[in-house]
């Protein structure tokens, strides 16, 4: 009944999820256009859903008579012909013809339906905020806490003096777009901002500052009232050290970016029996009858001490987190076969694995030693094969290596490295492979990497383009977009989870992040696998590399 507070929270909702249409009567074509972008649907569908059939549009009777009280006179005639509702989301009255970003399927709320109500009640006011704050990918719990998010005094008086100015201006001499207005009524009523708000105003005022030096300036035109109601200076300082402490927040543990392939919890998949560096098995071993075996039906028969019976299949693999990046003592370059001793001869997978280093070297471009076993040589040596051919240049990378992985990591197959510091700069570009492998062909590994491409774990088996797609995205992506690629994967709600479904079109591995889709995507069309528009879509959204 409050009507400056319905108002005010009925601007939030604009704001921040794109209430609308303004007059659901006339066709607004545009805005259901962009509305079916955002739910990644087609036109007709988005037309269909309303705040009239949103869970959170809230039409009991108790709500309802609320709500005329508070329109007073015509009430009845006003509430009916309007459509109105309760939004639980924004806290204020909303019409059933209009919708927003926060769209939730299973409403409305009335009181013959307790069951959403109740799905409702449960929820704190706080909780339901951070529902809309999370569908909309722009929630970070926990990780900037301790963090001040509510804006200055000097940044509040800037924006109310940005407004008190534009009204006194003729329409000609008005600044400031409503998003700007907006924001200078969200700082003015003091607003705890979300970091990505946050992240936009210091991005506004560094694209901004230049207006300084405008013609009008001095006269408060247009580009000082856009800087003032954004808060002016002091909002500009204040933006500027918030955004310093969440990239230290993001800082603290790594500034690498780095992609760890093939492997559930350390040896789960290249490691199923839990075999030890000595070749034995500890006594709790599950398939000790050989190792990296496929299922067989009713199981294995034990022929070591301490092996059982098992009736499932290895587990399915799951990404692990980035290993650190090695420091350059331990990177091995170049390894020619050992020197001979009188009357030796190398042999010839000594000679075939040699050959294959020279022929990748590139004419010394390119740093290349690979695993001894020369079964995984020729392997990498096809998959660099069908890159080139496809029209892909080495380098990048500018070292194809081997190396021993340790710690928890040491079941990984292959890795991409890549660094990008926060200044945009470029470090070199690696792929590696682990020496825990070097003689391993004939155990297991290559068949185990197969065995997933059939169970659409991974989109092929070509390890070899899917860590190149890795190194040629990140190349496309800012410091910021790759940590966020990361760390928010596809982000929350019902997009997130459409994005999720579009990833797992192409493999289960792709579900990972959009890295991991990226590279999966890349390495498929590499190996000649074709894929919808949408996959398409979302893979130029997350900026992969181009396809050729």
């Amino acid at each position: 009944q409050d009507i400056k507070l319905n108002l005010q929270n009925r601007q939030t909702a604009v704001d921040k999820a794109n209430y609308g249409p303004a007059n659901p009567n006339e066709p607004n074509e545009d805005y259901w256009k962009a509305k079916a972008n955002e739910f990644q649907g087609d036109v007709a569908t988005a037309k269909k859903m309303l705040c009239g059939n949103c869970a959170a549009f809230n039409q009991t009777s108790k709500l309802l008579n609320c709500i005329k009280q508070g329109i007073g006179e015509d009430a009845n005639e006003v509430a009916i012909g309007g459509d109105l509702g309760y939004c639980e989301i924004f806290d204020f009255k909303c019409a059933a013809k209009r919708t927003c970003d926060a769209w939730i399927v299973g409403g409305p709320i009335t009181d013959k339906k307790k069951e959403a109500e109740q799905a409702l009640s449960s929820l704190s006011h706080q909780e339901l905020k951070m529902l809309i704050a999370g569908m909309m990918g722009g929630i970070e719990l926990g990780k900037y806490d301790g963090i001040d998010f509510t804006p200055p005094e000097g940044a509040r008086i800037a924006a109310k003096r940005a407004l008190a100015v534009r009204e006194q201006k003729p329409a000609s001499q008005k600044g400031m777009t409503p998003v700007g207005i907006a924001r200078a009524r969200d700082l003015i009523n003091g607003v705890k901002f979300s970091p990505d708000t946050i992240r936009r105003m210091k991005a506004f005022f560094d694209r901004h500052e230049v207006d300084k030096k405008g013609s009008t300036w001095n006269e408060q035109g247009k580009g000082w009232q856009a800087w003032n109601g954004w808060g002016g200076d002091a909002g500009y300082a204040w933006a500027r050290k918030v955004v310093r402490q969440m990239e230290a927040r993001d800082e603290r543990f790594s500034e690498q970016q780095e992609i760890k392939e093939f492997v559930k919890d350390e040896d789960a998949v290249l490691n199923p029996c839990g075999m030890k560096d000595d070749g034995t098995f500890d006594d709790d071993n599950t398939c000790s009858a050989g190792y990296g075996r496929p299922k067989k039906v009713g199981g294995y028969t034990p022929k070591r001490p301490g092996g059982k019976i098992v009736k499932k299949q290895a587990p399915i693999p799951q990404p692990p987190a980035p290993i650190p990046t090695p420091k350059p003592a331990s990177i091995k370059k170049g390894a020619p076969p050992p020197p001979l001793k009188p009357g030796e001869k190398y042999t010839e997978s000594q000679k075939e694995r040699l050959r294959i280093q020279n022929k990748m070297s590139n004419d010394g471009k390119v740093i290349v030693n690979l695993p001894n076993d020369v079964g995984i040589a020729k392997r990498i040596e096809s998959q660099y094969d069908n890159l080139t051919s496809k029209g892909y240049s080495i380098p990048p990378p500018q070292t194809i290596g081997v190396e021993s992985f340790s710690g928890k990591y040491k079941g990984a197959y292959a890795v991409a490295r890549t660094y990008r510091d926060i200044k945009g700069d470029v470090g070199e570009q690696k792929i590696f492979y682990n020496t825990k492998y070097d003689n391993n062909s004939k155990q297991g590994l290559l068949e185990s990497v197969d065995q997933n491409v059939k169970d659409k774990w991974f989109s092929t088996s070509d390890t070899f383009s899917h860590e190149y797609g890795h190194i040629l995205h990140h190349n496309n992506l800012s410091y910021s977009e790759a940590r966020s690629y990361k760390r928010q994967k596809f982000g929350s709600g019902r997009i997130g989870q459409q994005r999720l479904a579009i990833a797992g079109q192409v493999s289960e591995y792709a579900k990972t992040n959009p890295m991991e889709f990226v590279a999966e995507v890349f390495s498929g069309h590499i190996n000649g696998k074709k894929y919808d528009n949408s996959i398409m879509e979302m893979y130029k959204f997350y900026k992969g590399p181009k396809l050729k």
